[in-house]
């Protein structure tokens, strides 16, 4: 039995990558509980580094010394495992951020997480708050050295952490109402700790990258105790970490305004995104801003989902503006803008449940992306169904996905909201409801097998009692060339 499934398993594996130009590989990691990617690194000439966070103890993850641990996974080019690690005591220790990885030049890895723990891998005094970790490990994953930030008795947490052309490295966080910028030489040392008190209850810092020979510091500032009104909260210092400028925003004067998605345009100005909204209706919002941090354009998401997120962004090869997350909860996405705002381009990646989002994001040459995150699907549509092996509750998926379809409209997520199709289940005859015509749809099987293919100038019904019972993948195209991927079941 276990070998049919991993010979079905590695069948549709393969359809993906022979049939569908978008998604060209998938693989999900993990143990019998559950684990979230938030990292993945391109390590020159041999494969990858992925990061997250784990309760599992099993499978793909072993040596988990308690509760919650950070991991590094290297995998080589064709995704194998060739070391695991573990790091942590027996409290919670995690990952904020995507930002929280990075390669050095001495072919080890840096990474920045928050522990509450004071044992196993993590020496600091006993506290019951939280602190900032930076770890250097070499190149198979063993610690070199460690160091802690923040008051031990306030509670810091971590956002990000960079490594300099010199080697040296800069670490942000938060914690006790202020944003922490810390400088530390490669063997750990200090060099240098700022601080920037904020001007509400409390501030989060989720991100910070290199920006005009300085550092933008971008997350929001709470005005509320229970988190449900905040405001953006971008700063700008310099290389020394001294503040240049110190700044808050709000889209339209919305309740939430929340941003953990920053990239540094070689322009000198710079681009984050995040949500905006009331209290329970939140949508997707991508701000530019000059060097000073006057806005230059704002686009939001006005289609999409009460339930979103964009977790990280880079600039791609064509210089657009590239970010991922997720929205509905069981949909990944990928989405694109062009350097004057306009929204162009997404690629969506539906699971059969909730849990699906990508923290982030690289490009790996020619039009393709590596994207890392979670899920707790059983399968995956994109744009066909096809089974996923899930090893626990929730498990690191890996994509790698060519090219990001192109939008012909100037909707984002126009095919979350202008199709609607009943019954579903059926039978037999399924009505379809859309805004603009339907001029083909096409029915996938759980194979990738095209089982029936309608074409007319504007399908309002197709029939599908010919086909035998099971779960389908159904592609509908609109007259803009526009296509949708929905789940059909046929009784």
């Amino acid at each position: 039995m276990t070998k049919k499934i991993l010979l079905l398993f590695s069948f549709a594996a393969y359809l993906v990558s022979a049939q569908n130009p978008n998604l060209l590989w998938f693989k999900n990691y993990g143990g019998t509980d559950a684990e979230f990617g938030t990292t993945v690194r391109k390590v020159p000439n041999n494969g990858f580094i992925i990061s997250g966070f784990t309760r599992s103890n099993d499978f793909d993850i072993i040596n988990n010394h308690g509760d919650q641990d950070i991991f590094l996974i290297k995998l080589d080019d064709n995704r194998n495992i060739q070391w695991q690690k573990s790091y942590g005591g027996s409290n919670r220790d995690w990952f904020a951020t995507s930002n929280t990885l990075q390669l050095t030049s001495d072919g080890g890895y840096i990474f920045t997480g928050t522990t509450y723990s004071n044992n196993g891998d993590v020496i600091r005094p006993a506290s019951s708050y939280a602190s900032i970790w930076v770890v250097k490990v070499n190149s198979v994953g063993n610690i070199e050295w460690q160091k802690t930030i923040g008051e031990i008795n306030k509670g810091y947490f971590s956002a990000s952490v960079n490594v300099l052309g010199d080697g040296n490295i800069v670490v942000s966080g938060y914690g006790d109402n202020k944003a922490i910028l810390t400088k530390l030489d490669p063997n750990g040392n200090l060099i240098w700790e700022k601080v920037y008190p904020g001007a509400y209850l409390e501030t989060n810092i989720l991100n910070t990258k290199l920006h005009n020979n300085g550092f933008i510091l971008v997350g929001h500032d709470n005005l509320t105790s229970n988190s449900l009104f905040s405001k953006i909260r971008i700063i700008n210092v310099d290389i020394a970490g001294n503040l240049i400028w110190d700044k808050n925003y709000s889209y339209q004067n919305a309740d939430r305004n929340y941003t953990s998605a920053v990239i540094a345009d070689p322009d000198g100005k710079f681009v984050i995104a995040g949500i905006y909204g009331l209290y329970g209706g939140y949508k997707g919002l991508a701000i530019k801003l000059d060097a000073l941090g006057n806005v230059v354009w704002e686009n939001v998401f006005t289609n999409s989902s009460n339930v979103f997120d964009l977790n990280s962004g880079i600039i791609n090869e064509n210089n657009e503006y590239v970010f991922c997350g997720g929205f509905d909860s069981n949909r990944f996405l990928i989405a694109k803008f062009s350097s004057n705002g306009t929204k162009t381009g997404e690629s969506i990646i539906t699971g059969d449940i909730g849990g699906n989002l990508f923290y982030d994001i690289i490009e790996d040459g020619n039009g393709k992306y590596i994207a890392i995150g979670g899920t707790k699907s059983n399968s995956i549509t994109s744009p066909f169904q096809f089974p996923i092996m899930i090893k626990g509750q929730h498990d690191i998926a890996l994509f790698k996905i060519s090219g990001i379809s192109n939008l012909s409209t100037d909707d984002f997520l126009t095919n979350t909201s202008e199709i609607t199709f009943y019954p579903n289940p059926s039978s037999n005859i399924v009505h379809i409801k859309s805004k603009k015509s339907i001029i083909s749809v096409k029915v996938f099987s759980v194979e990738g097998k095209l089982v029936m293919h309608k074409k007319a100038k504007d399908i309002q019904s197709i029939d599908i009692s010919e086909i035998p019972s099971g779960v389908y993948s159904c592609e509908f195209l609109h007259a803009d060339q526009l296509k949708i991927y929905e789940k059909i079941i046929k009784k």
